[in-house]
């Protein structure tokens, strides 16, 4: 049985994954992004491999998640073939809508993976990156709970088996919409969660190494065919199991019987978020930054559009809001302001300088924020105890995307169509505003 292994520009992780795939008896087909498709044709599943595809411009997994292979996997996993995405290609999984799959929508974004966020005892630690061994539970639905779930990646597993592996990652905390969240509880759709060593769930950092919702390392479809998996099961021996039981799910007849008057759960698809006027708060003081060098990831998305065939040139500027006490004296908020911008937090003078914006004429703007922005968090607080900026009481940190149409079509339309491929923002984990 073959294995196509998918790799993006900047997949790293493919030769680990190669070696789990053949180590459980398939064979591995090398798979980059811009050959034949054909080639996938003769597999009978596939991996998409972690890493940082496309450096993670935008924000990670995206431009890959709108690559022309992804309609070919979507299509192949339709026929029940499975697809497993590991870190990076967990994010790609997630983007393209192929997990949960709830709505039957296509590519809308269903749920999300984001920033990572470090708690213990109800408390921000650490944001970010972050590298650890993690102990993860496996639970499995059974035939009444589930009916559908072919336990292709679970298979090898008994519920409450605990398997230890590595995470390496900095956007791996899931977020649900609450009405998908529980119908993938009541379906069984998160088949790994994080533990501790005696297999029980906690939802505190070191266990929940990154904040998700639920404790969730790994999300699937319904039937359990496709996963996104956020640690790496291919880097020990002790992730075996789950290639071994997709081993065992493309061997074996997947006919699956189903109750009579079984109905699967269809959830309305996620509402393309409108973004609303963007309102800068009282007293508050705005920086945009504009790098010096190529912006290569307003190249990157451009490039993805026109491939979309959406004709529009794409800046980008950095977009932050800071929050002064009110009652600060005049002179000392000009002082902490230079301070802001001496200390190198809010933007590299090497390579990034303030600028005002100017958007071109027939263009549009928009202001994209984390719905919880750990960045801003983060900022304020370096900015407060290292360099003495204590009348600063709030940040926010965005993307200012302007898109500039390129052909006869006007503005609005454009911007709803580039809005429509969610390259800019994923709206369960993203706010946009018209900015001008």
């Amino acid at each position: 049985m073959k294995i196509g292994i998918i790799q993006f520009p900047g997949t790293n992780c493919e030769r680990e994954t190669r070696m789990a795939v053949t180590r459980c008896g398939m064979e591995a087909v090398n798979f980059l992004w811009n050959e034949d498709r054909r080639i996938l044709e003769g597999c009978d599943g596939f991996v998409i491999a972690g890493g940082f595809s496309y450096e993670d411009r935008s924000r990670s997994g995206i431009i890959a998640a709108l690559d022309p292979v992804i309609p070919v996997l979507r299509e192949a996993a339709s026929r029940g073939k499975p697809v497993l995405g590991i870190c990076n290609g967990a994010q790609i999984v997630t983007e393209a809508g192929l997990v949960p799959d709830l709505s039957s929508h296509g590519s809308t974004p269903e749920i999300a993976l984001t920033t990572n966020k470090r708690i213990r005892d109800g408390r921000i630690i650490g944001t970010g990156y972050y590298n650890a061994w993690s102990t993860l539970k496996t639970e499995s639905p059974s035939r009444k709970q589930n009916p559908w779930y072919r336990g292709t990646f679970t298979s090898r597993f008994s519920p409450g088996d605990c398997i230890t592996v590595p995470a390496a990652h900095g956007e791996g905390r899931f977020i649900f919409p609450q009405e998908y969240l529980e119908v993938m509880e009541t379906y069984g759709l998160i088949p790994f969660r994080y533990a501790d060593a005696a297999g029980e769930l906690r939802d505190e950092f070191p266990v929940n190494p990154n904040g998700s919702q639920a404790q969730a390392a790994a999300v699937t479809n319904l039937e359990g065919t496709v996963m996104a998996m956020m640690p790496h099961p291919e880097r020990t021996g002790a992730g075996d199991k789950i290639f071994l039981s997709m081993a065992d799910y493309i061997s074996r007849d997947k006919t699956v019987s189903v109750p009579s008057g079984g109905r699967k759960p269809k959830l309305d698809p996620p509402e393309l978020s409108v973004p609303e006027p963007f309102q800068q708060e009282a007293d508050s003081v705005e920086l945009i930054i504009r790098q010096i060098i190529t912006d290569n990831e307003a190249v990157t998305v451009e490039s993805t559009l026109e491939h979309l065939g959406i004709k529009a040139r794409i800046l980008r500027h950095i977009h932050w809001e800071l929050q002064f006490d009110p009652q600060l004296p005049l002179q000392k908020r000009r002082e902490q302001l230079q301070r802001t911008h001496d200390s190198g937090e809010l933007y590299n003078s090497n390579k990034e300088l303030p600028v005002t914006l100017q958007s071109p004429e027939g263009s549009r703007t928009l202001l994209v924020r984390e719905r919880e922005d750990i960045a801003g968090a983060k900022t304020v607080q370096a900015l407060r105890s290292w360099f003495g900026c204590s009348g600063l009481t709030s940040v926010r940190r965005g993307v200012l995307w302007t898109v500039i149409p390129e052909g006869d079509k006007p503005a609005d339309e454009v911007t709803d169509a580039v809005l429509r491929t969610h390259i800019l923002m994923n709206p369960h984990a993203y706010k946009g505003y018209t900015y001008a």
